[in-house]
């Protein structure tokens, strides 16, 4: 979990790099427009936590829930909603 990035893996924030360099206003050279631009997104990106913070008080420990959750969720949108069995079956004999 990187600060200012949130949860992620090592791929998604190397992403990120990349994502910078497809981003509009990189193209735009009006900084009212640059800055109007993230500030939505921000806001887009806060409204969409707000319901998270009640959810992370009920846990012992908010890093691994969020750290499971995003890797979860990782997989599912990976295999399309169709991630394959896990196998549980431990053999617990030397």
């Amino acid at each position: 979990m990187l600060p200012a990035l949130g949860p992620s893996t090592l791929r998604d924030t190397v992403g990120v790099v990349g994502d910078r360099f497809v981003q509009p206003e990189n193209y735009y050279n009006n900084n009212v427009v640059d800055w109007g631009l993230t500030g939505a997104r921000l806001v887009a990106r806060r409204a969409q936590l707000l319901g998270t913070e009640e959810a992370l008080e009920r846990y012992l420990d908010p890093y691994a829930f969020v750290r499971n959750s995003y890797l979860q969720r990782r997989i599912f949108l990976i295999y399309d909603g169709n991630p394959p069995e896990q196998d549980y079956d431990y053999d617990e004999t030397p």
